[in-house]
């Protein structure tokens, strides 16, 4: 279980309007993603949904005024993988965080679609909204005897090497 969660209340879902034509792609991520909302504690109202057939940020920049609000809590936005290093996803960011003063959550369409997988990489993207919200997912009991004033550091110390071996 999280130890505290955020709520949607108002949020935008952005995606490829190719998406459209693919078994109503961000309704079944939509389904998906309130089903695990619901059993980690979390409320998800439905989002406001627009769609977008430019690869190019300023081709789409006009049409997110009419979405993003100043209400606005999150913006996800589901791209395809060749859009994740380039230009699209910087200036989209920037452009969300600097000039609108709302979170953004990336989701690359291919890992959505990995029946095996998406369980778990929703869950991970439930968990990312819920952090970047201000919430805390978890809380560490610290030991009685431990003084106040120590800090904790987590570390991250496996890592599947390209290779396939354990590091």
């Amino acid at each position: 279980d999280l130890y505290d969660v955020a709520h949607l209340d108002d949020w935008v879902i952005i995606g490829n309007s190719k998406f459209k034509n693919d078994n109503q792609f961000v309704d079944i991520f939509l389904d998906k993603l309130k089903f695990l909302a619901k059993k980690v504690g979390m409320r998800v109202q439905n989002p406001t949904i627009k769609l977008f057939s430019s690869p190019k940020f300023a081709g789409i920049k006009a049409d997110l005024y009419q979405v993003i609000t100043k209400t606005t809590q999150m913006v996800v936005t589901i791209i395809p993988e060749q859009l994740k290093n380039g230009p699209f996803y910087s200036d989209f960011k920037q452009y969300l965080l600097k000039e609108k003063g709302v979170l953004s959550q990336f989701v690359i369409s291919k890992s959505l679609r990995d029946e095996k997988k998406v369980g778990a990489i929703m869950l991970k993207l439930l968990i990312q909204i819920s952090a970047k919200c201000g919430k805390a997912p978890w809380l560490t009991q610290l030991p009685s005897n431990m003084p106040k004033n120590t800090m904790l550091i987590g570390a991250d110390v496996y890592h599947k090497l390209v290779s396939n071996r354990n590091s």
